[in-house]
């Protein structure tokens, strides 16, 4: 799975068409993941990254497995965390790689 923009030998960027989110939508998530184990789903929703389509990209990101949603006890979407335990780590990794961050 690509979270960002695949590059092919050309040096062309490609985005592969089945991707429901674009790189800025989850490089938003990996960087707020990587300072603090949980948003808030309603929170993120606000974000103007996410105010068009915002539930519909974060549920194509809970099936590729990057985020995990949480319900309350009367089914509302209330959490977002990491899609596995290990992702904090490494969500933490990348945004301390001098040339993602630029």
């Amino acid at each position: 799975m690509y979270i960002l923009d695949a590059v092919d030998h050309s040096g062309s960027t490609a985005a592969p068409a089945n991707r429901k989110w674009t790189p800025e939508q989850a490089w938003l998530l990996i960087r707020s993941l990587a300072s603090t184990p949980t948003l808030r789903y309603n929170e993120l929703l606000l974000n103007d990254t996410y105010k068009s389509g915002g539930e519909f990209v974060l549920q194509a990101l809970e099936q590729a497995e990057l985020i995990s949603i949480v319900s309350s006890s009367n089914g509302r979407p209330q959490v977002i965390k990491p899609g596995k335990p290990v992702y904090q780590a490494a969500f933490r990794q990348l945004t301390e790689d001098k040339v993602l961050k630029a």
